[in-house]
C-alpha cells in the first residue's frame, strides 16, 4: 500500500477553479491568492492525500507553474514541524475547518468542512502526521471531472 502523497493538480475548467476558490474563500474568510480572474490554464494547486486516497489538506493558493507548486510543496514539507495549526468555526451553524500557517501566512487548509470541532482537530493530527513523509507526484495531473 502506498503511503500519504501530495498530488500537484492543474485545474482544468472554470468549474474546478470555482470549487477550489469557494472552499478557500469559505475557510480563509475571503483572503485567497491567485484565484481571481485567471484562466484555469495557469492554476496549479496541490492536495495532501492519505494512503487510502482520502483528501486531507489543500494548498491555500494557486501557482502559475508546476515548478512553483513543487518548490512550495518542498518548502512546506521541509518546515512541516514549524506549521501552526488552528481550527475555526465558520458560521453560526456547526461548521469547522482548520488552517496551517508558516510565518503568519496560511499555507494549507483542511480539504473539507467538518461538523464538529473534534473532527477538525482529529484531521489536523492526521494531516500534520502525513505531511512530512508524503511523497510528491511531481508532474501535474489535469483535473477534468469529478470532485476535488
Amino acid at each position: 500500500m502506498k503511503g500519504p502523497r501530495i498530488i500537484v493538480k492543474q485545474l482544468a475548467s472554470s468549474r474546478h477553479v470555482g470549487k477550489w476558490r469557494d472552499h478557500c474563500v469559505t475557510a480563509l474568510g475571503g483572503a485567497v491568492d491567485r484565484f481571481d480572474d485567471e484562466s484555469a490554464d495557469d492554476l496549479i494547486v496541490w492536495q495532501l492525500s492519505s494512503a487510502n486516497n482520502r483528501p486531507l489538506a489543500r494548498s491555500t493558493r494557486a501557482y502559475g507553474s508546476i515548478e512553483d507548486a513543487n518548490d512550495a510543496v518542498a518548502s512546506i514539507r521541509a518546515r512541516s514541524g514549524q506549521i501552526t495549526y488552528r481550527s475555526m468555526k465558520l458560521s453560526s451553524r456547526s461548521e469547522y475547518v482548520w488552517i496551517g500557517s508558516l510565518d503568519a501566512k496560511s499555507v494549507l487548509i483542511s480539504a473539507r468542512i467538518y461538523s464538529t470541532v473534534r473532527d477538525a482537530r482529529d484531521s489536523i493530527i492526521v494531516a500534520s502526521g502525513a505531511l512530512p513523509g508524503a511523497t510528491v507526484e511531481s508532474s501535474a495531473r489535469m483535473l477534468t471531472r469529478g470532485a476535488l
